[in-house]
């Protein structure tokens, strides 16, 4: 019966604070308001108990008012670790930003289960400065943690996040700038080409690597000349399959079939390294442009068996 009447009493309080759309008083304890609701939630989070818990939950993500962001946000280090996570998930569902500074520290804790959840929030709540913060955190963690990382970093929505990805590439660790192209592959930043085009020469294999993967997803048919010159001033060879790949995915984004080898084909006549003139010829099979058949037959009968 005592527990019923706290639970009718939380609810009476939660639903004042949320159909009334108060922010003081009764919802966050001042003098003489006759109530504490988030005292009230507060309380049910640490107190284990499931049903009230999820009464909680359920109410204050509606609660109006940076002040009980505030009052949550504060609290938040001092609750158990499954509390933490119950409250972060609200704190992510409030789209409140006054409660970023706690999230980014929970992220830092020593529990695994509140770091991803605390990552998962950022990804609702950040802005341009957690961009390089999630790809960090993404390049060092594993499992569910660097999956959250790297979900978060892709969702991220504001001025300047584009930006900043594109910025923080020059000035980060090789495994971070892995993880900060990827996420322009993954958001889609048709303006990130230049920049892959110098971290596709990088001295680490697999920035060069993931540059190429993501030059193949996010360059434009216009951009296909610098992309084809590209291919042709790469020097190792699994670098030069990803390239071919990667001019052929760029190319069928053209839409008139017997145009997509024009910039293969223009600089065929130039190039006279085997190699290079192999991966161009490899690059027209792959695009698959029926123009392109009268320059084969010829580079058949050729005196390079490589070629041929």
């Amino acid at each position: 019966m005592k527990r019923m009447r706290i639970v009718l009493r939380a609810l009476a309080v939660l639903l004042l604070c949320v159909v009334g759309g108060e922010t003081t008083g009764v919802c966050l304890g001042a003098e003489g308001g006759g109530g504490d609701a988030i005292g009230i939630v507060l309380d049910i989070l640490k107190s284990g108990d499931q049903e009230m818990q999820a009464v909680a939950i359920a109410m204050v993500k509606d609660m109006q008012g940076a002040d009980v962001t505030k009052a949550l946000a504060k609290e938040l280090p001092n609750l158990s670790s499954t509390s933490q996570v119950q409250l972060l998930c609200v704190l992510g569902d409030r789209g409140d930003a006054e409660a970023l500074p706690a999230v980014v520290a929970a992220s830092k804790g020593q529990d695994e289960s509140v770091r991803v959840a605390a990552l998962k929030t950022i990804g609702q709540l950040g802005d341009a400065s957690m961009a390089l913060l999630l790809a960090e955190r993404a390049a060092a963690a594993a499992g569910q943690e660097q999956k959250a990382a790297r979900e978060s970093l892709y969702r991220l929505r504001g001025a300047g996040i584009d930006e900043a990805i594109l910025a923080g590439i020059a000035e980060v660790q090789p495994k971070t700038r892995v993880e900060l192209i990827t996420s322009l592959g993954q958001r889609n930043v048709s303006a990130g080409v230049e920049a892959l085009l110098k971290t596709a020469k990088d001295a680490d294999r697999a920035v060069r690597a993931e540059s190429l993967k993501v030059l193949s997803a996010v360059a434009r048919p216009e951009q296909l000349p610098a992309i084809v010159d590209l291919l042709i001033n790469i020097q190792t060879q699994s670098d030069r399959t990803e390239a071919e790949k990667m001019v052929a995915a760029v190319a069928h984004r053209i839409e008139k079939k017997d145009r997509r080898a024009e910039a293969v084909l223009a600089r065929l006549p130039d190039v006279n390294d085997v190699k290079s003139r192999s991966s161009l010829l490899l690059a027209l099979g792959r695009i698959g442009d029926n123009s392109a058949l009268p320059v084969l037959r010829k580079e058949l009968g050729g005196k390079d068996l490589d070629v041929q």
